[in-house]
């Protein structure tokens, strides 16, 4: 399911579960916003597919002619992996694209149609988010004029509405932020961690659906918006491998309070020590620190000179791009270090604060992870919004 259908069926979902009203010619009123509304959508819908199979079918040919390429040397292995992923294009557009190919090729075809993917997603949800926002604003507008004019009961199912909508993840983010403070569009995982469920689930709320599972169920009521992970009792949340977490650039970001200094507390962990592959965002002696391994074989690292405060929320996160990484604290970049050309690509699930020695000793709130490079300004936009008083 695509972006846009999944964003869509929630929205539509959660509309037509509203409380019906009493008055009919109310209800018609409040039909033709959301005609209006859903209107608006289906605009978007039309330039979003054509763009989706502009990319679709510049990736079939670029595939066909690296086929015909390999074929021409008699490699009938690699043909094989091409012909696999034509397969795979074809029966799912939005999946399409790996990140793991062992044909450096067609590794180098993947990365480039994901990561064009990813952008076009990011276009849409955006956009999707500004119509939503102005929907929600036109709702709260005719609940204060009701109000007004004593017509209680439309004026509660107005309310119920607008309730309903915020919910939706996409709602989330469109409701109630100042326009400085949006959060920037394209992130593929983020975990507000506002609420404890029963299950263990850690919910996503990025239209992935990428939720985690935490192992001993870690949470506190007072993060810095709303709940938090208690990353102080060993606990690990778990999210299982999608090939949106293999992008060749990428933005984690998040806030932490740190109780005590260990050792490589892990915040966000891709990395495997053995198999010399990944990367990981840790607090290293109360400093944010990467640490990855590169295409090359080599470990790199870029640490902070500065150390974070104990017992204080802080917002941190760290940019990586081929050649180059930068972490910045409370919006500020703090270090920078050249970084090799590629990430080894570990094809693990992630891990999420950590047992053993590489527990966080601290609480993590507002987790985000971009599939690109956020420039200053967006990580202060970011920090803005997550920090926000709910």
């Amino acid at each position: 399911m695509t972006l846009s259908s999944l964003v869509s069926a929630q929205i539509w979902l959660c509309i037509f579960v509203t409380v019906a009203v009493a008055s009919s010619a109310f209800a018609d009123t409040l039909e033709k916003r959301r005609v209006a509304f859903e209107g608006q959508f289906d605009l978007l819908q039309s330039p979003f597919e054509r763009k989706v199979e502009k990319l679709k079918e510049g990736y079939r040919g670029a595939l066909e002619k690296l086929q015909l390429e390999i074929q021409k040397r008699g490699d009938l292995d690699q043909v094989l992996k091409v012909v696999e992923e034509l397969k795979v294009l074809d029966a799912s557009p939005e999946n399409g694209a790996g990140k793991d190919s062992s044909v450096p090729k067609l590794a180098a075809l993947q990365n480039t149609y994901a990561d064009s993917m990813t952008k076009l997603e990011a276009e849409l949800q955006g956009q999707q988010r500004n119509v939503l926002r102005l929907h929600l604003k036109d709702l709260v507008n005719l609940q204060r004029t009701l109000t007004t004019e004593g017509k209680i009961d439309e004026a509660v199912a107005v309310r119920k509405e607008v309730e309903i909508l915020k919910q939706t993840p996409l709602g989330k983010l469109a409701a109630g932020q100042p326009k400085a403070a949006l959060i920037p569009p394209g992130f593929v995982l983020y975990y507000s961690f506002d609420e404890k469920e029963g299950d263990r689930r850690v919910l996503d709320q990025s239209s992935n659906e990428f939720h985690g599972r935490s192992e001993k169920n870690g949470w506190i009521e007072g993060g810095k918006r709303g709940g938090g992970f208690d990353g102080t009792i060993a606990d690990t949340i778990r999210v299982a491998h999608h090939r949106k977490l293999l992008s060749e650039s990428f933005t984690i970001a998040g806030w932490v309070k740190i109780e005590r200094p260990i050792s490589h507390g892990r915040i966000f962990d891709k990395y495997n020590h053995d198999k010399k592959s990944g990367y990981s965002f840790n607090v290293h002696e109360l400093k944010p620190e990467l640490e990855l391994w590169g295409a090359d074989g080599e470990n790199y690292r870029v640490t902070t000179e500065g150390k974070l405060q104990p017992e204080v929320w802080q917002h941190v996160a760290v940019t990586f791009q081929p050649g180059k990484s930068l972490i910045y604290v409370d919006g500020k970049p703090a270090a920078e270090n050249e970084m090799p050309e590629a990430v080894q690509p570990d094809p693990g699930e992630v891990r999420i604060g950590r047992e053993g020695k590489s527990i966080l000793g601290g609480y993590l709130d507002e987790l985000m992870f971009y599939s690109r490079v956020l420039s200053p300004e967006e990580v202060r936009h970011v920090m803005a919004a997550t920090g926000k008083e709910s």
